[in-house]
């Protein structure tokens, strides 16, 4: 566990998800998480429960890594905003958008993001390749 937040704020800025070993002081640290996530998006999910549902955070997220959605909260995966930015970046994230935008792809596909939701093949394709590290 971190506990020393200078030694964790370098670890985080080399591998964001090093957030993981981090006390829960730190989970909740603005300046440790936003540096957690702005390196790998997928460290939202060890950030405490308040930055999921905080945008800026969530975008600085998806931006690196739209599959890190999945982590969001109920609300930013119903926001279009949002879920535009993350399949932006990997169209698989589509998977974890709200039923609403998930049934109406043209919510998402406005500006060609996504060619459309109910394709199973191509949302389970996306995802393999958008995991794939």
């Amino acid at each position: 566990m971190y506990n020393d937040r200078a030694a964790l704020l370098g670890a985080v800025k080399e591998n964001g998800t090093a957030l993981q070993f981090a006390t829960a002081k730190f989970r909740a640290d603005t300046k440790v998480v936003r540096t957690a996530v702005k390196q790998n998006g997928m460290a939202l999910q060890f950030a405490e429960d308040s930055f999921k549902g905080e945008l800026d955070v969530v975008m600085m997220a998806v931006a690196n890594n739209g599959m890190a959605l999945q982590f969001a909260s109920e609300a930013l995966r119903d926001k279009d905003e949002c879920v535009k930015a993350a399949v932006a970046q990997c169209p698989g994230a589509i998977e974890f958008a709200s039923a609403r935008l998930q049934e109406h792809p043209t919510k998402v596909d406005d500006e060609g993001w996504w060619p459309s939701a109910s394709d199973a093949a191509s949302v389970e394709l996306f995802v393999r390749l958008c995991t794939i590290s």
